[in-house]
């Protein structure tokens, strides 16, 4: 029985639905910079991580990949980091290294205004529509 209820516990994480929220937030080491990202941001490409996070460094080479993607011109790639340390981000870039411009979310507030609940998770955008949300990267942009 305790199976099956840490099984409907964790697809209950999944099932909240991702919510498109404009971002004002800085860039990691460009301190006087801050992402500005509204529905008329055109194709964006997020990524929710976390240092602590096994899953999202086992992603890493399926997010690369995606920026190699022959559409990925026409996309923008952010990684938010959600609840990490300046230092922490600077460990996990330095062992893992990170293929997108990382936004800082150090108190979690993006997170928690796009709903996210688990990570790590996968938003692609197009002018503030949500075209996939997922905990692993798609093979190919849309």
């Amino acid at each position: 029985m305790k199976k099956i209820i840490l099984i409907l516990i964790s697809l209950s994480t999944f099932s909240n639905e991702v919510k498109f929220n404009a971002i004002n937030a800085p860039i990691y080491k460009q301190e006087k910079e801050n992402l500005l990202l509204d529905s008329k941001s055109g194709k964006v490409v997020l990524n929710f991580w976390a240092s602590w996070c096994t899953s999202c460094i086992e992603e890493l080479p399926l997010l690369e990949s995606l920026k190699l993607d022959p559409k990925s011109k026409s996309y923008k790639f952010y990684g938010i980091s959600s609840g990490d340390t300046d230092k922490k981000i600077a460990k996990f870039v330095k062992r893992h290294g990170y293929p997108y411009t990382i936004i800082k979310d150090e108190d979690k507030s993006i997170s928690k205004s796009w709903n996210i609940t688990t990570l790590p998770i996968t938003v692609i955008i197009d002018n503030g529509k949500i075209l996939y949300t997922g905990t692993r990267p798609p093979k190919s942009l849309p």
